[in-house]
């Protein structure tokens, strides 16, 4: 193995850090959107959600992966959360009035 190998698999590497940094990014804007529709369901869920998916957005950004990866996941189970959460608050006012 020369050291000309090593420059080009460090290359590669960096290409596919960049590539992986790019897809949750987007991840994280996809989710920032959609959590703050949450918000009309569920005002603290969909403030959490909102606020955890800014942040992984900014540690994407930052080129912080890993923190990314845990701010996304972190925001999508609050987002789904307040939507169930919201959806059910909905289902029952409806059944109320019968």
């Amino acid at each position: 193995m020369s050291f000309l190998d090593l420059e080009e698999k460090t290359a590669e590497q960096a290409t596919a850090e960049a590539a992986e940094l790019a897809a949750i990014s987007r991840q994280a804007n996809t989710i920032l959107v959609i959590s703050a529709i949450s918000i009309l369901f569920c005002c603290l869920g969909g403030c959490i959600a909102t606020y955890m998916a800014y942040k992984a957005k900014q540690d994407a950004d930052a080129g912080n992966v890993a923190a990314a990866q845990r701010g996304v996941k972190f925001a999508t189970g609050w987002m789904i959360a307040t939507y169930i959460i919201g959806i059910l608050g909905i289902i029952g006012k409806l059944s109320e009035g019968r």
